[in-house]
Parts: structure tokens; C-alpha cells; sequence
């Protein structure tokens, strides 16, 4: 589903959860609720489109990024 408020973020919601994704110029990051969420959407992606995975951001418009579980 498509953002109405921002054309570049894209969100996925099913039974595994949720996928958001921002797109900015050439880059893509993807967040979402759980692993295998981001597997499926990244999966999926990767059946449409050629892309290069460069793992986990550690560093999003200079805020390093933690990753912590609750």
C-alpha cells in the first residue's frame, strides 16, 4: 500500500506482520516487524526486480541505528 501522505514509503500488512519500505532516489530500506517479514518482502522484491542487498543499516540520515529486543 502506498503512502498518501508520502509517495516513497510503501507498507505490507498480512498475517506475519507488518513491511514498511522508504525509497530515496537509488537506495531502499526495509523495516518491519519481524524477520521473516523482511525475508518475505525481500524475497518477493528480489523475484521482480535486480537489487544489491547491503545487509543492516547501522547509520539512517546520520542516526546510528540499534538494534534491540523487547
Amino acid at each position: 500500500m502506498v503512502n498518501k501522505f508520502d509517495p516513497c514509503v510503501y507498507s505490507k500488512f498480512d498475517e506475519h506482520g507488518v513491511a514498511v519500505i522508504y525509497l530515496y532516489v537509488d537506495d531502499m530500506l526495509i523495516i518491519g516487524t519481524s524477520i521473516e517479514m523482511i525475508k518475505l518482502t525481500k524475497d518477493f522484491l528480489n523475484s521482480k526486480f535486480e537489487r544489491k542487498d547491503l545487509c543492516e543499516a547501522n547509520l539512517i540520515l546520520r542516526v546510528k541505528v540499534k538494534k534491540i529486543r523487547i
